[in-house]
This record gives C-alpha cells, sequence and structure tokens, in this order.
C-alpha cells in the first residue's frame, strides 16, 4: 500500500509541476512531465482517477507541438476512460483536422457534435465546426468522387485492380505501438506482397506473441499482414508469459470483479485506452483504416474486446 502511495504522491506532483508548465508556454517540458506521470501510473496496482487528465493534458501538448498523430492517440486513450470527456472529443477532432486524412474527416465531424451536444456554448468547437463542414463541402470526394465509387467504369475498375496488386513500400506499425506494448511484439508482412488487410493477433493468459506469429507464417492469408502483440503485463512463474488485464490474485486464484474488488475492471479500461491508442496510430499514420483492420484473439481477449473470436 505504502508502495502505491509513493507513485501516487509522485504522479500527483508530477502533473501539477506539467499543468504549470503548460501555463507558461512549455508544452514540450510540460509533454516531458505528463509522461513522466503516466509512468508512475504504471506502477500503481490500480490507475488513479485523474490517469484521464494526464492523457488528456498530454494531447494538449502534442497538439501544440503539431505531433498530431500522437495528439490523437492521446485523446482516444481519454475518451476510453472518460467517453464524455467534450476536451478530449475536441482534441480528437483537431488532430484529425489537420492530418486531413479524407476518409476520417467525417469522423472528425462527429465527434465535434457529440463535444457540442455535452457542451453548446464551446465556441472553439463551433469554429473548428464550421471549417470541417467547408472543407468536407469542398472536398472532390462529395460529390463527383462518390458517384465514382458508386459507379465505376470497366476502366476505372482496371486501374483499381492495378493499384491493389502494385508493389507497395512494406508497412511497419511497430514504431507506432504504445511503450507498454512494446515487449517483443512480431511483425508478419503479407506473403504475397499485397498488405490490404492487418490482422492483430492477441494471446491467451501467459502466452506470448512469438507463438501467434508462427501461426500467421503458417496460415499466409491472403492481402494480409499480421501484427502479433505481448500483453503488458508479465505473469510470473511462466517462463516471459504475458496478461492483457489483472486477473490472478496474490494466491494465484481469479479474481473476482466486486463493488470493494477493482482491479481487474480497472486493469482492463486501461489496456482498453492502450489498443485504442495503437489502433488509432496506425490508421492516423495512413497504413490502413479501421475497416481493413481485425482482431484475432481468446481467453482474455473475448473478455476485453466484449467479443470471442
Amino acid at each position: 500500500m505504502e508502495h502505491i502511495m509513493n507513485h501516487w504522491k509522485i504522479a500527483e506532483d508530477l502533473r501539477a509541476r506539467a499543468n504549470e508548465l503548460f501555463r507558461l508556454g512549455d508544452a514540450l517540458g510540460a509533454m516531458e512531465l505528463y509522461s513522466a506521470a503516466l509512468a508512475a501510473c504504471d506502477e500503481m496496482g490500480d490507475p488513479p482517477e485523474f490517469m484521464d487528465a494526464l492523457y488528456n493534458n498530454r494531447s494538449a501538448c502534442k497538439l501544440k507541438l503539431k505531433d498530431y498523430i500522437g495528439a490523437l492517440a492521446d485523446a482516444q486513450a481519454t475518451l476510453a476512460i472518460n467517453p464524455k470527456s467534450t476536451k478530449a472529443l475536441y482534441r480528437s477532432a483537431v488532430a484529425l483536422f489537420h492530418l486531413g486524412t479524407p476518409s476520417r474527416l467525417p469522423e472528425a465531424l462527429q465527434l465535434l457534435q457529440q463535444a457540442e451536444m455535452l457542451d453548446p456554448k464551446s465556441s472553439e468547437v463551433k469554429d473548428l465546426k464550421r471549417q470541417l463542414q467547408q472543407r468536407l463541402a469542398d472536398s472532390p470526394c462529395s460529390a463527383g468522387a462518390a458517384a465514382w465509387k458508386q459507379h465505376p467504369t470497366t476502366q476505372q475498375q482496371q486501374q483499381r485492380r492495378r493499384q491493389r496488386q502494385a508493389p507497395t513500400q512494406c508497412k511497419d506499425p511497430l514504431p507506432l505501438l504504445p511503450r507498454a506494448l512494446q515487449h517483443a511484439p512480431q511483425y508478419v508482412p503479407s506473403a504475397d506482397g499485397i498488405q490490404e488487410n492487418l490482422l492483430i493477433m492477441l494471446h491467451g493468459l501467459g502466452d506470448r506473441p512469438v507463438n501467434y506469429a508462427n501461426l500467421a507464417r503458417k496460415l499466409c492469408l491472403p492481402h494480409t499482414c499480421c501484427l502479433a502483440l505481448s500483453g503488458p503485463l508479465e505473469v510470473e512463474g511462466t517462463g516471459g508469459g504475458r496478461a492483457w488485464f489483472e486477473a490472478l490474485d496474490e494466491e494465484w486464484e481469479p479474481i473476482q470483479p466486486s463493488r470493494s474488488e477493482q482491479r481487474r475492471t480497472r486493469s482492463m479500461t486501461k489496456t482498453r485506452a492502450l489498443m485504442c491508442s495503437c489502433i488509432d496510430n496506425i490508421v492516423a499514420a495512413g497504413l490502413w483504416q479501421h475497416n481493413q483492420i481485425s482482431l484475432f484473439g481468446f481467453s482474455q481477449v473475448s473478455r476485453l474486446t466484449g467479443k470471442q473470436s
């Protein structure tokens, strides 16, 4: 308990210092302190109540520094903890607006509409919404491109086919992973050289990503790259096995969630935020779109996502 309180005090102190630096205009210094505070939170069994604020404030720093991919990832991590954060909704939209990926601009507009419902008087939300609506109206995709997409000619179909089959530069999502997911991940490019889809493979309790990478090589899925991730937590006594959230207590008995026992629930929330950050980094970098990314896993993963794959 004393160990947790020490890290809580460190994180709170770093947060206060970061807030002051940001107020003084030192976005880089503030970002570094927010990152240090988040690292201190990693040492706690349960994340503190202000963890969403750390992600949210670091997102603001990254926007100031024009790191729009990082700002989007942190804003999305905030929303995974607090879906009604108006600032995180707004900052996600700002990042998407500056990244300028046409297919994600409607998503930015939806985020602003949610923010406007929560805070109808926000002038910055209204201003960005007007700018975004104007950009969407001016986009060639708003009229002619939509018709082209719905009714392609034979020549257009052939052009799409050539683009799909043309050799492309090898995509590498590993540098985009959040630090907590960087424990020996494995990336397997598509065997046929067509990098149309990404399958994210998530191991079970006590397993490691290398086994799933070997499975990916055996499957040789067409047009599909595979990314085998490692859980953020180590499982003692398994020779390097990992876990996605706290599932066992000190006696190696399954943790049963209750009002007084929130370790598993809070740990799952934290890992969901990591996964959102991971996927949003990949999409924001333009490697794949959301509809090209699938998750594969079982055991803990079914509880993490709410679905059995």
